[in-house]
C-alpha cells in the first residue's frame, strides 16, 4: 500500500471490506478474460503457423487448421474490458503508480491532504471516462457500427467497459 493511504477508520475499513468482494470477482474475471485472450491468440499463431507450412499444410488431417477469423478484433475488445476489470481491485489495494520520494518524508497531516486531492483528482478523471465512453457508446451505437471482420458491434464491448467503469 502506498504512503498516501489514509489512516483507517472504522468507517474506511467496513466500506473496505464490502468493497473487496465485487473488486476480487472482477479482478478475477478480467484475468481469466486475459488467460482465454492468450489462448485465442496461441490457437491462432498455430493455426496460422500449420496453414502455410507447406508439409502442413498438404496434409488432409490438418486441413481443418487455419488461423482465428478476427482474432485481433477480440483481443482488442477483450482487453479493453480487461483494463476496466482490474482497475477497482488496483485501486481498493491502492496499486496505482505513485512518486513518494518525497512524501514518505512529510508530516502525517500533509500525507492525508496529498490522499484526499489524489482520491479526488482520480474521482474526477474517472468520472470523465466514464461520461465520455457512454458519449462514444452512444455514438456506436446510432451509426451501429461493426468490427470489419466478424461484424461485432462496437458498442457491445463499449458498454461492458462503460458498466465496469461505474464501479
Amino acid at each position: 500500500m502506498s504512503s498516501l493511504a489514509t489512516a483507517p477508520t472504522i468507517g474506511t475499513t467496513l466500506m473496505r471490506r464490502s468493497l473487496e468482494i465485487p473488486c476480487r470477482v472482477a479482478a478475477i474475471s478480467g484475468g481469466l478474460l486475459i488467460a482465454a485472450l492468450a489462448i485465442i491468440t496461441v490457437i491462432s499463431i498455430v493455426g496460422r503457423w500449420v496453414a502455410s507450412a507447406p508439409v502442413l499444410s498438404d496434409m488432409a488431417m490438418l486441413a481443418w487448421v487455419s488461423p482465428i477469423t478476427g482474432d485481433y478484433e477480440l483481443v482488442e475488445m477483450g482487453t479493453a474490458i480487461a483494463v476496466f476489470l482490474f482497475l477497482p481491485y488496483c485501486h481498493l489495494r491502492g496499486g496505482h503508480v505513485t512518486v513518494d520520494l518525497l512524501v514518505m518524508h512529510a508530516p502525517a497531516m500533509v500525507q492525508r491532504l496529498l490522499a484526499v486531492v489524489a482520491e479526488t483528482l482520480f474521482l474526477v478523471v474517472a468520472g470523465l471516462i466514464t461520461w465520455r465512453l457512454y458519449h462514444g457508446l452512444l455514438d456506436k451505437h446510432r451509426y451501429m457500427e461493426t468490427s470489419m471482420l466478424l461484424d461485432i458491434p462496437l458498442w457491445w464491448g463499449m458498454s461492458a467497459a462503460w458498466w465496469v467503469s461505474r464501479c
